[in-house]
């Protein structure tokens, strides 16, 4: 049994790699089913291709020729995949916390209390996945990357930039030297300048909102991706998705996927790693 459940892992694992390895030669329309198939697989594994294609806001034909792109033979061999490996695993975190909002119709209201309980749910069951998923090997080559420099560089825009802040503030209080990106008076591009070969930057950011459009600050923390990258700086990436094109400039990617519902994203899962960073480095020091 156990050979059948890894068989099974492997095989979505496979699939997931070569999804991610082809991202950037997609068109824009198998991107986002990319980014949909990612993010959800429990609904890739149940639910039929009219339905799937209305969810990704994509035409059923576009399913089948992601599929046949990666080699199947339609849309059903693929999801067989998918319906083995959710099957074998818990419910996608993401799913789970968009059914705790499901009874919320216009004729239905929460009161102050019930909201807070919902909203510390969706926190929760994104920290449980981010404990279960965390890639290791990405976390202790972060700590790496960043205790071996010599200035650490940190940009977050817009709702990202509490997380960046925070991180700002815990590492100068650890002993390193913490600058933060935040392009005060249109000024990013001169900032980043001021950056060497033997620093390191942290970028915050997240791929999609809620409509799975990009994300405006995408833009402009790319540019400074790109400024490390040409520079010969390392640098690490904490985001929602592994599909982000900033994923291919960073030296590590470290997926937190946090809740967005209601239209606020939390940044649970964010800060979580942010802490985790911190702590590491400052025991590093003490040691």
């Amino acid at each position: 049994m156990k050979a059948n459940i890894n068989k099974t892992i492997e095989d979505y694992l496979v699939m997931r790699a070569k999804i991610k390895s082809d991202y950037g030669n997609l068109s824009n329309r198998l991107q986002q089913i990319a980014r949909f198939a990612l993010e959800h697989p429990t609904e890739m594994s149940m639910e039929t291709v009219a339905i799937i294609s209305k969810k990704a806001a994509v035409q059923p034909s576009a399913m089948i020729r992601f599929a046949t792109h990666f080699g199947y033979s339609g849309f059903s061999e693929m999801q067989r995949v998918f319906q083995a490996y959710v099957t074998n695993r818990s419910a996608n975190h993401s799913e789970r916390i968009r059914r705790i909002f499901d009874d919320k119709t216009e004729n239905v209201s929460w009161s102050n209390a019930e909201l807070l309980q919902k909203l510390c749910t969706t926190n929760i069951l994104s920290l449980e996945s981010l404990s279960e998923n965390i890639d290791a090997d990405a976390l202790n080559q972060a700590i790496e990357i960043l205790s071996a420099a010599e200035r650490v560089y940190l940009i977050g825009a817009r709702k990202s930039f509490a997380v960046a802040a925070y991180l700002a503030y815990t590492l100068n209080h650890s002993g390193i030297k913490a600058y933060l990106l935040n392009g005060l008076g249109g000024m990013l591009k001169e900032q980043t300048k001021t950056m060497a070969k033997n620093d390191a930057l942290i970028a915050i950011t997240y791929l999609v909102t809620a409509e799975g459009t990009l994300h405006p600050e995408q833009e402009e923390t790319s540019l400074v991706m790109t400024a490390t990258k040409k520079i010969g700086a390392r640098s690490i990436l904490i985001t929602d998705s592994l599909l982000s094109p900033m994923a291919r400039e960073a030296t590590v990617c470290i997926q937190a996927h946090d809740a967005e519902t209601l239209a606020f994203r939390s940044l649970t899962t964010a800060m979580c790693v942010s802490q985790t960073i911190a702590t590491a480095l400052l025991d590093r020091a003490k040691s």
